[in-house]
């Protein structure tokens, strides 16, 4: 008999293999619905919204910045997106075949990730989506990748 846990979105008991129950997906909905509009994605949006035009004064983006097409200013921000994730890759034991005795520091880690997030924001601003459309956005796309989980994708 398999043990039972709680979702961790919804408190619904869940069997021990799954973490959130099968209706997660609109209990966060609900959820998101009811949230005040301070909401943390609009807070973290529009401060990067409000720092922005801080980078149009940077080598390499300063050229962009007005008068190229969005395509060069994703661009852009991709290649950051991908060394600072390879910056967080390092911090990991990525060497699965070798033993390491280097901790892995979490904070290092944190502060990587934040910097991933400031370029993914800065990415859509460019897209010109609002915090409304990125989280319509999250939703059908985390909707297609549950689907895809069950039908063993």
């Amino acid at each position: 008999m398999s043990r039972l846990e709680h979702c961790d979105v919804c408190k619904e008991s869940v069997s021990q293999a799954k973490t959130v129950c099968n209706n997660c997906i609109s209990h966060l909905q609900d959820h998101l619905q009811a949230a005040s509009k301070s909401d943390m994605l609009r807070t973290i949006y529009e401060r990067q919204k409000s720092i922005a035009p801080q980078m149009h004064g940077v080598a390499g983006w300063a050229e962009y910045s007005d008068v190229a097409p969005t395509d060069k200013k994703i661009h852009l921000l991709c290649v950051a997106i991908m060394h600072e994730a390879a910056e967080l890759d390092r911090l990991t034991n990525w060497k699965w075949w070798k033993r390491s005795t280097k901790q892995f520091d979490q904070q290092e880690a944190r502060e990587e990730l934040v910097d991933i997030v400031h370029f993914v924001l800065q990415a859509a601003i460019e897209l010109g989506m609002t915090p409304e459309e990125i989280m319509a956005q999250y939703m059908s796309k985390s909707n297609v990748n549950v689907e895809r989980q069950r039908s063993g994708y």
